[in-house]
Order: C-alpha cells, then structure tokens, then sequence
C-alpha cells in the first residue's frame, strides 16, 4: 500500500475499485487539486472527488462553525476562509508532491485515508481540514 508523506500527515490512498462518484448535476470532480491538512508543501490530484464533512471558517488558527461564523460582524467575516473538516476524499490518476516522486494511482478511485494521530487525546487541537 503507497503511502503519501508530507510533515504532519501520512495519506494513504486505498483502491476503491466499485466506487463511481454520483453522476448527477452536483457532482464535481476537481482536476489538479491539492490535498490540504498539514506542512507547508500540498500533494496535488489528479482527479479529486470531496464528499460530505463538516462546513467551517478558518483564520489563522480560529476555526469557527457556522453558528460561531454567523454571529461575527460582517467587517470581522472577510478574514475567514469557508473549508470542509473531515471529508470523505477520492483521488485517481497522478498525486503528484514537490518532496517525491509522483504517485501513479491509474483509472481506479482510491479513498484518502489520514493518519488518525489527530483522533488521540493529546492531539485533541489537531484537525484536518480542506
């Protein structure tokens, strides 16, 4: 199993042979899109399809919900970036990364699994967000 380094996070892309993303008018499958959640340098996909997760609003280090986001001035709100915590994420075709060599991933979807360090109660500030 390959396995996507970058400084806080080990990806690593499960082959998902019978998923096919929604064909509906929703659907959207990103092209060269880069995988957030940790160091300074992004791993970009080929194809990504993003499902589901939790809506937040990032500035720096403040991570808002939707309620804590809403009840800012609207002056205060241009600083926060709307993100997704916790999506489900498929990649297929190349991962391609400044640090190493590119990942081949071919025609067949693979579910993004994150390493799960930041479920541990010393980590309990750590989130993944895209």
């Amino acid at each position: 199993m390959s396995r996507l380094h970058s400084s806080h996070f080990i990806w690593t892309p499960v082959p998902e042979p019978n998923f096919q993303p929604p064909k509906n008018s929703l659907t959207v499958i990103l092209k060269n899109e880069p995988m957030r959640g940790g160091g300074s340098h992004f791993h970009y996909a080929e194809q990504l399809y993003r499902q589901g997760g939790k809506t937040v609003f990032v500035f720096g280090a403040s991570i808002l919900t939707q309620s804590q986001f809403n009840r800012l001035d609207r002056k205060d709100r241009v600083y926060y970036r709307q993100m997704t915590e916790d999506p489900l994420v498929y990649v297929k075709g190349k991962v391609s990364h400044e640090e190493h060599a590119t990942l081949h991933l071919g025609d067949t979807w693979h579910k993004v699994l994150v390493n799960t360090e930041s479920k541990a109660r010393a980590a309990r500030n750590v989130r993944f967000l895209d």
